[in-house]
């Protein structure tokens, strides 16, 4: 009776182990890998020779990028389990992560001769492990994984594997089929409706892979890869976060709470507007190890949404400070210059970290901006060199600039004292507005001051141009002003340079034409008659 109570109970022992390693192989698939991680320690405390919960183990820290960690626990084996056909495997597939083919093979070829070959469990996990390393034979992995489904065959996790096997081969159609196949075998396998809308996802096909993804939640409302997928779709793709959020709750449901997680957690409810959760769980995790400087970028752009323009300088700052410059995109310059301009007496710094986004932008209706922005920092600071430059920019190839933009080239080049440059940037007004008297006025004035003794008369043609243009329709008061300043420039040239008098008297006299009371043109008007020999003054 005693001998039938322990049986029973070792049978009950057995059962639980049984289930809490489900449990494990469960949390694996849906690639919660740290829970599986923590079931499978438990395991192995309680029955360290338990080969197949060492590869478990092996699996979820590789799984987890941590290499070290898998090396330092199988390391721990007790020795009693050298030969058990799953230690083996796991040794292996440690092998194939330092691309040692040679081990590996040896590991891999000892767990198939120990079971005789007849293990599809163990032929399966070789597969597997093969297709997890870029390093080995496409053919000998295939060759494995024929062999495990002709052990078993309705066992739909190894179609799956097939299927990943010739996604590594880049054979979508294979890779589909095999997919289809382990449905087949078991319409509830998430994983492989999560692999067929991974393979359309590739082709970006949303309407397919959308079909998928909610398919395998279906199958298996626990399939936390899915969740994600959706959430993902619905946050880079549709630009839906709200509908996002929805997912991604159902996704932090069902997966392991990681650091990965609590980031995206946090950018959603920057993306949902929840401004004020988005600081203090971003904050949250800057007090953690290794935490992200983006974060304070983040933090800095939520402050800025709340009109809290002193803690997101604050925060942007503090983003400089800590994140690397090949990191930095051209918003982060962009949002730093905003915030320098409401800092007085800090233009230098805008306009440095326009100028530095400006080096980073691809975008052309950005640089117009940025240009735009930069010349009228110049105007105010009366850096009317710096405002030609900038306007030269915004001007020169802008389908939205216009005769106003060409015109204040033109001028901040004057004021720059660069007149070969304002005369050029005014020859191009003229062509393109020839019916207007800006450009020649300004075409007269450059080249009057380029020729400041009127050696050569160079602006005489432009203010020439500028009457032609001006004509002798009534006059606005711009008008008279121009044409004033154009006959007085004429008349000058001929008095000063010519010597031709009575052409002078006759530009002063279209003067008083249009400006009988000016008391200048009468002047020199008197003068200049002194100088006409008789029978040559004008009429």
């Amino acid at each position: 009776m005693k001998r039938i109570i322990v049986t029973f109970f070792c049978l009950i022992l057995l059962t639980v182990f049984a289930q809490s390693q489900d449990t494990g192989k469960s949390l694996y698939y849906y690639q919660r890998y740290h829970s599986a991680e923590n079931i499978f320690h438990d395991q192995l405390r309680q029955h360290p020779d338990d080969g197949e919960t060492w590869l478990w183990l092996t699996k979820s820290y590789i799984s987890q990028n941590n290499l070290q960690k898998a090396e330092d626990s199988l390391a721990q084996a007790p020795g009693s389990i050298s030969a058990d056909p799953f230690y083996l495997v796991a040794k292996g597939l440690l092998a194939l992560q330092h691309k040692n083919v040679e081990s590996a093979s040896f590991y891999f070829n000892q767990a198939i001769d120990i079971t005789k070959g007849k293990n599809a469990i163990v032929l399966g996990s070789i597969a597997e492990a093969g297709i997890m390393s870029p390093v080995v034979d496409s053919s000998y992995t295939f060759d494995i994984l024929h062999k495990a489904i002709k052990k078993d065959k309705n066992n739909s996790s190894l179609y799956v594997t097939m299927g990943n096997g010739y996604l590594k081969l880049h054979d979508g159609n294979e890779a589909f089929k095999a997919y289809r196949e382990a449905i087949g075998k078991d319409k509830n396998n998430a994983e492989a409706y999560y692999r067929l809308g991974t393979l359309f996802l590739s082709q970006k096909n949303p309407d397919v892979y959308l079909d998928y993804f909610n398919k395998a939640i279906v199958a298996d409302k626990n399939y936390a890869p899915a969740w994600y997928e959706l959430y993902s779709h619905y946050l880079y793709i549709d630009r839906d976060p709200v509908k996002a959020l929805q997912y991604f709750g159902q996704y932090a449901a069902v997966s392991d709470q990681t650091i990965q997680r609590e980031y995206a957690n946090t950018d959603l409810l920057y993306l949902t507007k929840d401004y004020t959760g988005a600081i203090a769980q971003a904050k949250a995790l800057l007090v953690m190890e290794n935490s992200q400087p983006r974060l304070y970028k983040l933090i800095a752009y939520s402050y800025g949404e709340m009109k809290d323009t002193t803690n997101a300088f604050a925060y942007m700052q503090r983003y400089f400070q800590k994140e690397a410059d090949s990191n930095f995109i051209v918003k982060d310059f962009e949002t730093m210059a905003d915030l320098y301009i409401s800092q007085p007496g800090m233009e230098d710094s805008v306009i440095a970290y326009y100028q530095k986004a400006i080096t980073v932008s691809k975008d052309s209706a950005s640089l117009f901006a940025y240009y735009k922005k930069l010349a009228d920092l110049s105007k105010v600071r009366e850096d009317y060199v710096a405002q030609a430059k900038w306007l030269g920019k915004y001007f020169m190839g802008n389908s939205s600039a216009g005769n106003v933009d060409l015109f204040n080239w033109g001028l901040s080049a004057y004021r720059a004292e660069q007149y070969s440059q304002a005369d050029s940037v005014f020859a191009m007004y003229t062509e393109k507005y020839p019916e207007q008297g800006f450009g020649y006025y300004w075409r007269a004035r450059s080249n009057a001051a380029i020729d400041s003794t009127q050696e050569d008369g160079l602006a005489i043609p432009y203010y020439t141009k500028l009457v032609e243009v001006i004509g002798d329709d009534s006059l606005t008061a711009t008008n008279k002003k121009w044409m004033i300043e154009a006959y007085s420039y004429m008349a000058a040239y001929e008095t000063n340079t010519q010597k031709d008098y009575k052409e002078a008297i006759d530009y002063f006299g279209k003067i008083l034409e249009i400006d009988p009371e000016n008391a200048t043109a009468k002047k020199y008007i008197a003068v200049l008659e002194k100088n006409v020999k008789p029978g040559e003054v004008s009429n």
